[in-house]
């Protein structure tokens, strides 16, 4: 984790004091191929599973989850391009509900990194309340498929991460890498959130 070590004593400190699963809503953001659907399936599933139409058209997921000490009822939710082409609405409602965004893109492609800085900017309205914005994480999905003549893509994705204040975390559905990084990136981030808005433990 990423944290300072102040931030991450201010973090332990607000679990510890939960008494009931806390309720946190992940908006997966980025552009289409990036493997949105299969971090989602893997993660919630444990499996990729592309026959099943139910999961091809599901747009949110839940699992419960576990951070230092206490549980989170944790609902990932995603615009998927089939069903709502070209319609940034959809994709601001997705983002307007989350209460923190991972921005997801293909690691080995240039061109998925190129549109998840266009999407990025795209969203800056749902993405803030007020003067602040919600905590974002970015993903370098599909890590299994970078080669080193690739690894450009993975370079100048650090660089896009450090530029708006975040942190670059690499997963792969496929090999069931990086999901736990993910997590608890974007949850640790969420609850800091909570807590300088002045949200107590419940």
């Amino acid at each position: 984790m990423s944290l300072s070590s102040e931030d991450d004593a201010k973090l332990r400190e607000h679990l510890s004091q939960c008494r009931y699963d806390q309720v946190a809503t992940i908006a997966l953001c980025g552009p289409k191929g990036a493997g949105k659907l299969s971090l989602l399936r893997r993660r919630t599933f444990g499996m990729l599973d592309d026959d099943d139409e139910d999961q091809l058209t599901q747009s949110l997921w839940q699992k419960r989850e576990y951070l230092h000490g206490a549980w989170f009822c944790v609902r990932w939710t995603t615009h998927i391009e089939s069903q709502e082409p070209s319609d940034p609405a959809a994709l601001h409602r997705h983002v307007a509900e989350a209460d923190g965004c991972l921005l997801v893109y293909d690691a080995a492609s240039k061109d998925s990194l190129a549109g998840l800085k266009q999407l990025y900017e795209t969203i800056q309205g749902p993405l803030h309340v007020g003067d602040k914005r919600k905590p974002v994480v970015v993903v370098a999905n599909k890590i299994d498929l970078v080669r080193e003549t690739e690894e450009l893509a993975l370079k100048e994705g650090v660089a896009f991460a450090e530029s708006i204040e975040s942190i670059l975390v690499k997963t792969s559905a496929i090999d069931a890498i990086g999901f736990r990084d993910m997590l608890v990136e974007a949850l640790s981030r969420m609850v800091l959130a909570w807590i300088s808005a002045g949200k107590r433990p419940s």
